[in-house]
Parts: C-alpha cells; structure tokens; sequence
C-alpha cells in the first residue's frame, strides 16, 4: 500500500455488517414478492374476472420493472458517483 491509502484508510466501525444485513433483507423481500404471486393469481383472476394470462401479465412486468430499474440504477449510478481509481 502507498503512504495515501494508508493514510485515508479508516477503520470499519461495524456500518458494513448493517449495509449487509439491510441488503440481505431487501433481497429476500423482493425475491418472497415474486414467489408469492402465484399465490395471489387465483385472488386476481377471481377479482378482476380475467382469464390466467391476462392475470399472468402482472407478475411478468414486476420481474421486468425490477430488471431494468436495477439497469437504470446502475448507470446514474456509474454517471453520477465519483470514484477515486
């Protein structure tokens, strides 16, 4: 290491195990919502009185909405960040 990363290295204090824990159930949450769908299909053929394709749509997008937000996020993020490598 230079004398400049060891000079601006600072310790842990803990704050990445928080970030790890709040990814890890954001992770598990978004994953449980697109599990659970098939669960609530039958409640939304039934509601909206709509054949199961029609109704299969909605799960479709919320996979495709989380896909390519996570894509949009990514480049405002690489835009907008500043790096120091």
């Amino acid at each position: 290491m230079d004398t400049f990363s060891k000079r601006n290295s600072k310790p842990d204090k803990g704050y990445s195990w928080l970030v790890l824990i709040a990814c890890f159930f954001i992770n598990v949450f978004v994953a449980g919502g697109f599990g659970t769908f098939g669960v609530f299909m039958v409640e939304f053929t039934e509601y909206f009185d709509c054949s199961k394709t029609k109704v299969a749509w909605l799960g479709s997008a919320q996979i495709a909405t989380s896909g390519f937000s996570g894509k949009l996020a990514s480049s405002l993020n690489y835009g907008t960040s500043s790096f120091l490598t």
